[in-house]
């Protein structure tokens, strides 16, 4: 199992660089688990790359499309915000780090699962604590 970030979810969806390092943690067997923030923050990158114009309109509906598909089809598994609101507060508190990303930190850190992150800041929160990161 392995908590994907928004950082790396992104990576994988815009396919930047790097993004094929994402795809074995979201194969099946990787049983890959994420915060219902993930859902809200990928929405918000691709509306803002589409008011900044670097993606299409037909592009960015491409990658909502995949990104519903991924969700409808089991591919990663939801956990709800408020699974671990309270730790990541905490943590967002003592690694001066927001709470959006903290949520990520303290789901793995429940489930005893590593991280995958593209954001160092967020790795090294996470190890800081105890959190194993896989990091693009």
């Amino acid at each position: 199992m392995t908590v994907i970030d928004t950082s790396a979810y992104v990576q994988y969806l815009f396919r930047e660089e790097g993004w094929e390092r994402v795809i074995p943690h979201l194969a099946p067997s990787a049983a890959p688990v994420t915060v219902e923030m993930l859902w809200i923050e990928t929405l918000n990158v691709i509306w803002k790359n589409r008011m900044r114009d670097t993606i299409r309109e037909e592009d960015a509906a491409a990658v909502l499309r995949h990104l519903k598909e991924m969700r409808e089809n089991g591919l990663v598994a939801y956990h709800p915000n408020e699974f671990c609101s309270d730790r990541a507060f905490e943590i967002a508190c003592a690694a001066r780090l927001s709470v959006y990303d903290a949520h990520f930190i303290a789901l793995a850190e429940s489930l005893a699962e590593p991280l995958l992150t593209a954001d160092r800041k967020q790795d090294e929160a996470a190890r800081g604590i105890g959190v194993a990161t896989f990091v693009l």
